[in-house]
């Protein structure tokens, strides 16, 4: 039970606030450019709470992510200069970027605490832990167990591997949205699939992150 815990707070700690910060990115760019958002929340699974504006704002029973919908197909949107379209796509990359200056720069400017929190990390890392979701929780775990600064700074990689991974230009990641952009493909075609996808991929994601926790016993 207590392995069970320890890997919903360490999966929590790193995909909310990677994943928040990406979503908020792009929900500032939306209301920059006035684009009509449906909802902004918390979470995935059954819904706990839901209060409906002019924004939807949820919170779900699972806090592993953020997300922010708006209707790619809106005639508004679909208007919308290329250029912003873009811009939009990118904040997210920018929040996730941002986030690991955040975390890495303070503490790369004490060279000798960065250094060991590199090292604890690579330690964390450096086990016979095989590949996949299990190994990065159990990762995640041991990086706590070194203390606050390691961890920071691991949730500072991870931020920038997240923006860097989301550039890759396939359908769910900002950088097949920015790609479409690019070559003019019409929102009112790619949007089917890439919904589609983005809950196909989430609900895998969900599912092995379970299988892991379980795994963890």
């Amino acid at each position: 039970m207590k392995n069970i815990i320890l890997g919903l707070l360490a999966t929590m700690m790193f995909l909310l606030p990677t994943s928040l910060v990406h979503e908020f990115g792009r929900y500032l760019t939306l209301k920059m450019f006035r684009v009509p958002i449906k909802e902004f929340g918390f979470g995935s699974g059954p819904l706990l709470y839901q209060r409906k504006k002019s924004i939807t704002r949820s919170i779900r029973m699972f806090p592993f992510m953020a997300y922010v919908d708006f209707d790619e197909t809106n005639n508004f949107y679909l208007n919308l200069a290329r250029w912003k379209k873009i811009i939009i796509f990118f904040a997210g990359i920018i929040g996730n970027l941002s986030l690991a200056f955040i975390l890495i720069i303070p503490i790369w400017l004490n060279h000798v605490k960065f250094d060991i929190a590199l090292y604890q990390i690579i330690l964390a890392c450096n086990t016979r832990l095989g590949i996949g979701p299990i190994s990065f929780i159990k990762i995640i775990i041991r990086t706590i167990s070194y203390g606050f600064i390691p961890t920071m700074l691991f949730l500072g990689i991870f931020s920038l591997l997240a923006g860097i991974a989301n550039l890759f230009p396939l359908p769910g990641f900002d950088g097949g949205w920015i790609l479409t952009t690019l070559l003019k493909i019409p929102e009112t075609k790619y949007s089917p699939i890439t919904k589609k996808s983005i809950k196909i991929i989430n609900f895998i994601v969900f599912i092995i992150c379970l299988v892991d926790i379980i795994l963890l016993l």
